[in-house]
């Protein structure tokens, strides 16, 4: 039932835990527990039976893990915002990876306003994503953003409520910060523009123009 706690988890330290419950009550609330550093791990699947749940807002709301600097953190799966809201998985900075060997749930149960964000070339590693599965698990989201940040998902189960209903199957669970709605929102001509293709083309056409103005014969 503890609140407002923090657990800091720096300096190369090498963490073992059988899972983890971070919110355990409706009076934990605005804990926090921080990985950070580039040889820093936390193994939270330690040992040889499980698997361990891992719970980012359990009971308890506002509590918050983050990964940075080049943190590694390992759960069995991750359960974000299970009976709770307002909870936060932080996962920032190149070198950084989460990885959840089995799944990731956000809100799949009756949580609100729980959110993932993968930013600043962090990586997420999940088999199944599973995302707010009920009709009271409103307003949660996922953010990828960053130049070189990704969520590598082998399955992610449409029987979720979506936003959009455009482009390929995930692009309605998918918020774009800068537009404040998903991918699936966006008109064609609007994520061409932004596509990671478009943005690299609109490098290398100039240069390519500049190559053929420099190898073209003079007249």
């Amino acid at each position: 039932g503890a609140a407002s706690n923090i657990v800091n988890i720096s300096g190369g330290a090498i963490w073992a835990s059988r899972g983890c419950t971070l919110g355990s009550s409706t009076s934990s609330q605005g804990n926090r527990i921080s990985v950070s550093g580039s040889n820093t791990v936390w193994n939270a699947r330690a040992g040889n039976i499980g698997p361990f749940p891992f719970y980012v807002g359990d009971f308890g709301s506002f509590n918050q893990l983050q990964v940075a600097g080049g943190a590694k953190v390992v759960s069995d799966g991750m359960t974000l915002g299970r009976f709770s809201s307002s909870n936060l998985v932080l996962v920032t900075d190149p070198g950084s990876v989460f990885t959840n060997v089995a799944y990731v749930e956000i809100a799949n149960w009756s949580g609100g306003a729980n959110t993932m964000i993968v930013s600043n070339g962090a990586v997420v590693f999940s088999d199944t994503v599973y995302f707010a599965g009920q009709p009271a698990s409103v307003s949660n989201g996922i953010i990828v953003t960053g130049a070189g940040s990704a969520l590598h998902v082998l399955a992610f189960p449409t029987n979720a409520p979506s936003i959009g209903v455009g482009g390929f199957g995930y692009d309605p669970y998918f918020l774009v910060p800068e537009y404040h709605r998903t991918f699936g929102l966006l008109s064609a001509t609007v994520k061409h523009r932004i596509s990671h293709r478009a943005k690299a083309f609109s490098r290398f056409i100039p240069l390519l123009l500049a190559l053929r103005d420099q190898f073209s014969p003079q007249s």
